[in-house]
């Protein structure tokens, strides 16, 4: 079918947690959008994720602390990191600016620069939620990081530290106040943080599916398609897929860690690759209770309750989105979860595997490139997109209508990956 007759406001390419957020945000302003993804709900990181909305994570993954630690890492001896080494063409430009961000200097400032934007996440959260009538998904109970020893306790010094400077409440707890809160968790856990301003969403995916369904009610077109090419002509976007050419005035690149590609066929080096995570889903043994997601630091895992059981999900692994999986991590995840809470059947008969779009300095990409007006990027979230997609919708939605921008955009540009060495 060719479409290029069909005009449109506003192409959103990726219909991810942020694509939906971007779209609905736009059709609130009036536009008419047309939305294109390949229709694979399941494989996005929005539809796998813990649920966290976090009013704490404001931190980037490359920090001081990996130092100590970047020969385990390197290794794949630690849970926390693993790097798909057979990826290197995708990993080259990326791992040197990581390690170049992982500084003090680095790690506060990327902070500052996160926290106006996880700051709104809640509160855009909620509001997005209740237009499309799912606000009972989402259920502010916060969340808890837990540690084994006093030691693992005090490497949260720092980032307390700075969460404090920017008004974050953390709560420090000793074991009888985990077991307070957390009654079914195994008494293996000395110390703990509970992070009391964060909500979690119960069904991440159902959610999306809400998001989806209002897009349509409310005059929004799919096209179930992956983008291949991304142009801007004159006064007009042509996007290029298996549907024909799509027309419209502006175009969003939403597509998650996909998004560097087609970023790089417009003619922009952007270091992205693909950060990814595992999960499965079980049951939990008659009379446990999980209240909350529940972070083990020493174990690397987080285990998070659903609407049925609950979701174990693994540390981080780099790699290119298309490389086949390693189901290492997951493996190690559910025997050290089974060790903190008591566990029944699995309610997955296979492993799920996502990618989060992952910077090297842990900041999204929000913003118009230099060589196209009529092109906004909004990809690279990592750990965040879940968190903060309908601020960024919002964000998006403003820089395309002219608008003052609700927080300042200048560490998100699109354009800072053009200096190396990165100025910190």
């Amino acid at each position: 079918m060719d479409s290029t007759q069909q005009d449109h406001d506003v192409v959103v390419v990726g219909g991810g947690l942020i694509g939906l957020a971007t779209a609905l945000a736009l059709q609130e302003n009036g536009q008419a959008v047309v939305l294109i993804d390949p229709g694979l709900d399941k494989v996005r990181a929005s539809y796998g994720n813990a649920g966290v909305i976090s009013r704490a994570s404001i931190f980037p993954m490359a920090s001081p602390s990996i130092w100590p630690k970047l020969v385990r890492y390197a290794r794949g001896a630690d849970p926390a990191l693993r790097i798909r080494y057979q990826d290197y063409a995708t990993l080259a430009a990326w791992l040197p600016r990581f390690l170049c961000h992982a500084t003090l200097a680095a790690y506060q400032k990327a902070a500052d620069a996160l926290d106006p934007l996880v700051a709104q996440a809640y509160s855009t959260h909620m509001a997005l939620a209740t237009h499309v009538g799912a606000s009972h998904l989402i259920q502010k109970k916060g969340w808890m990081r837990v540690y084994r020893n006093q030691a693992g306790f005090n490497s949260s010094l720092m980032e307390r530290r700075v969460l404090a400077t920017h008004g974050v409440d953390t709560q420090a707890l000793l074991a009888d106040d985990i077991y307070d809160l957390e009654p079914s968790l195994q008494r293996r856990f000395t110390h703990g943080i509970l992070f009391p301003d964060t909500a979690a969403v119960n069904t991440p995916g159902r959610l999306l599916e809400c998001y989806l369904q209002t897009f349509i009610a409310q005059g929004g077109s799919v096209i179930a398609s992956r983008a291949t090419d991304l142009m801007q002509q004159g006064s007009g976007v042509l996007v290029s897929c298996s549907a024909g050419l799509i027309k419209a005035k502006y175009a969003v690149l939403a597509a998650g860690a996909w998004s560097g590609e087609l970023a790089r066929r417009m003619g922009y080096k952007i270091p992205l690759v693909g950060e990814r995570g595992y999960h499965m889903q079980y049951a939990l043994a008659e009379g446990s209770v999980l209240n909350r997601p529940v972070h083990d630091a020493a174990g690397a895992y987080v285990i998070s309750p659903m609407d049925q059981g609950v979701r174990i999900l693994t540390g981080v692994e780099l790699a290119h989105p298309d490389s086949p999986p390693n189901y290492a991590q997951m493996t190690r995840a559910v025997q050290q979860a089974g060790d903190s809470v008591p566990l029944g059947q699995a309610q997955d008969n296979t492993v799920w595997m996502g990618s989060r779009p992952s910077t090297p300095d842990s900041l999204p990409v929000i913003g118009f490139p230099a060589r196209h007006d009529r092109i906004v990027f909004a990809f690279g979230h990592g750990h965040i997109g879940m968190s903060t997609a309908p601020i960024t919708g919002k964000l998006v939605s403003e820089l395309l209508l002219q608008r003052p921008t609700s927080i300042p955009l200048a560490s998100f540009s699109p354009d800072r990956f053009r200096r190396w060495p990165l100025a910190i």
